[in-house]
């Protein structure tokens, strides 16, 4: 049924057509053939002006449809355009903070870090078991294996861990796996990454204090790879006393995944340091 009505619409619209074409061939003619205008007027008109209701709506359907067209390709154009504009935003402020974070750097207060201090940016991260943030200074600006590393805030960040002619890694505190000596309390202890989490292990061997949630870590004195007294982070939660160890989570002050600029200390210091 649905068929027979579809071919039905199709021969009427056929139909319609051909007698608009008809139409305008008398129209056309008409100086010349004016009996032929007078004789068949009565009865065309009614056909012409059925063709015009039906092809009418179909023209402007059409001319609609191409105006949509153009509207989504348009759209589309403004979205590409957003899209570059937000992108060349986000860049610009990024800059813009990581000159904050240089400028910070440079004004760093460590009275007790009188050695070489090298500006580095982060200029990659590499994600995974073995995180590390990859800095755009390496042996050519004296940055060593080793040497301690600071965000703008001077807390520390963690190590460089390997170092090239132009660029190192850095090894966060949450990922190096060699440990960090550590004073809590006036008692020395040492901090060790867990595995999957940003906390650091916290164990004090001799003497357990007794410590509340909250208290800072700093590096210790008797640390050979950090200078002393660098800000580590705080412990969370409660620590608790397991035979003669104290036991606890340390969240670190600094976040790697945020770092834009760094600080490389050399350390330990040379002999004309």
């Amino acid at each position: 049924m649905y068929e027979f009505r579809s071919r039905g619409r199709t021969l009427a619209l056929s139909l319609l057509l051909v007698v608009s074409l008809l139409l305008a061939t008398l129209e056309v003619r008409a100086d010349s053939w004016g009996v032929v205008r007078v004789g068949l007027g009565s009865w065309l008109v009614p056909l012409q002006r059925l063709a015009v209701e039906v092809f009418d709506p179909l023209v402007a359907t059409v001319e609609g449809l191409a105006g949509i067209a153009s509207l989504r390709s348009e759209n589309a154009a403004l979205r590409a355009e957003l899209a570059e504009t937000l992108a060349e935003m986000a860049a610009v402020e990024d800059q813009l903070a990581r000159l904050d974070s240089l400028e910070r750097l440079v004004d760093l207060d460590l009275p007790d870090v009188e050695q070489t201090r090298t500006l580095a940016n982060v200029v990659g991260r590499q994600v995974g078991f073995e995180f590390h943030l990859r800095i755009d200074k390496g042996l050519e600006e004296g940055v060593v294996a080793g040497n301690p590393v600071l965000d703008e805030n001077g807390y520390l960040l963690g190590r460089v861990g390997a170092s090239t002619e132009d660029f190192a890694t850095v090894i966060p505190l949450s990922a190096d796996v060699e440990g960090l000596t550590v004073l809590v309390a006036g008692s020395v202890g040492v901090l060790r990454p867990q595995v999957g989490s940003v906390l650091l292990s916290l164990e004090v061997f001799d003497s357990p204090p007794i410590v509340a949630e909250g208290e800072d870590v700093v590096t210790s004195q008797l640390s050979v790879s950090f200078p002393p007294g660098l800000p580590v982070g705080s412990l969370v939660g409660e620590a608790r006393v397991v035979g003669s160890v104290l036991r606890g989570a340390v969240k670190p002050f600094s976040d790697p995944q945020r770092a834009r600029a760094v600080l490389v200390v050399s350390w330990p210091p040379g002999p004309n340091e």
